[in-house]
């Protein structure tokens, strides 16, 4: 369900390479792993975003600002173009 990237050399793949940064892609539809509840549960609002999904903390602020964009109708204009 997560994948996790880390920067590293190229030119040197075992040169020890720390700058904290990291990306992390979601596989929503994933069952390999044990991401914690909070991520699983961002992961189910991702897939259906409806204020029932909105569970964990965050989620609920997340979901009204989804709301008003997706109701914006210059945001939809935008997109169509």
């Amino acid at each position: 369900m997560v994948y996790t990237i880390k920067n590293g050399c190229v030119e040197e793949p075992d040169l020890s390479y720390e700058d904290g940064v990291r990306t992390i892609f979601l596989y929503t539809k994933g069952t390999e792993g044990n991401p914690p509840e909070r991520l699983r549960q961002l992961g189910q609002y991702m897939e259906n975003s409806t204020a029932e999904n909105a569970k964990s903390e965050g989620l609920p602020r997340l979901h009204e600002m989804v709301t008003k964009v997706k109701a914006d109708r210059k945001v939809g204009l935008a997109y169509m173009k």
